[in-house]
């Protein structure tokens, strides 16, 4: 099955390497063809998700890689699961350190404007902010979540703007991948679906504790809490003042940062169909956030040990 040189058979599944980016994902006609005639569903999940690299940068896999995903469903016939993000829902916020969108949530909302035209069989799924497996902390790729933690962790935030009691709206990548599992064995084949933990999401104040402790309890080291200071304060006084005196170095890894506080800091509670999945599909409830976070923080630290022997 397959002519090219880029495809093999391991364990019963059939691996295709191609490129959403281009047309037939790069494939030849003739193994193209192939692969519309083999297929029964796409779940789409190919995306680059850096918070602080610009619209065009990512455009060509988010979006242009989506409408070559769109067309294989169209050709094949079949149902497609697009994985989106929670934060196309629109919050207004309106603290200038929080950044208004940026080139990944303006990406998504673009992407998902072409699949709701298509006509095709659409199921929309929309987490919020993804982290590693709920037992092991393990990712295939850490994202904004784990470097702020790695900074809390060293000590290298002694200052977070925003809210203590705002909602911080976190699942575990084990969690999202049993759902679409589960939408999929129940044939659910159109809806859109929020991901999240809605108005039991955990306030920042603890999620920063939850690092903070599991950081001293893993390691037996000591760790400061950072100072969670209001928006006004950090943009009159932290950051025209303090920031410009800080080495090089801390000053790129907050501003870096700062692309991660919008997703920290938001009034409110993202949209949640979690109890609708609990009585439609069965879905069972979410794994308790600290041990989640603490599998994430073991994780981190044993990464970051492992690169120190190296």
């Amino acid at each position: 099955m397959f002519s090219s040189q880029y495809s093999f058979k391991k364990n019963n599944v059939n691996t295709i390497i191609g490129d959403i980016r281009l047309p037939q994902l790069g494939l030849n006609n003739e193994d193209y063809l192939e692969l519309c005639e083999n297929i029964d569903l796409i779940v789409h999940m190919a995306a680059l998700t850096n918070f602080n690299m610009s619209y065009e940068k990512v455009c060509t896999t988010n979006v242009t890689g989506t409408l070559n995903i769109l067309q294989l469903a169209k050709d094949a016939k079949v149902p497609l699961y697009h994985v989106s993000t929670a934060y196309v829902h629109n919050f207004n916020q309106e603290d200038s350190y929080i950044t208004k969108g940026n080139g990944y949530e303006d990406s998504k909302i673009e992407a998902e404007r072409y699949l709701c035209d298509s006509g095709i069989p659409l199921t929309v799924i929309r987490p919020s902010i993804i982290l590693g497996d709920s037992k092991t902390g393990e990712i295939a790729n850490q994202q904004g979540f784990h470097f702020i933690a790695k900074l809390l962790l060293q000590n290298r935030i002694p200052i977070i703007p925003g809210d203590a009691d705002s909602k911080i709206d976190i699942v575990s990548q084990d969690y999202v991948a049993d759902v679409i599992s589960h939408l999929i064995r129940s044939n659910n084949r159109e809806g859109e679906f929020f991901v999240t933990l809605g108005n039991n999401a955990p306030k920042l104040e603890e999620v920063v504790s939850n690092i903070i402790y599991s950081g001293i309890e893993i390691t037996g080291q000591a760790l400061t809490m950072p100072k969670i200071v209001s928006g006004e304060i950090f943009d009159r006084l932290i950051k025209p003042v303090f920031l410009p005196k800080l080495p090089f170095q801390y000053r790129r890894e907050i501003k870096v940062a700062l692309y991660m506080f919008k997703y920290i800091n938001i009034s409110g509670s993202l949209p949640s169909s979690m109890e609708f999945l609990r009585d439609t599909i069965g879905m069972e409830e979410h794994p308790d956030v600290s041990g989640v976070i603490y599998s994430n923080v073991k994780n981190i630290l044993e990464n970051e040990l492992l690169k120190a022997s190296v």
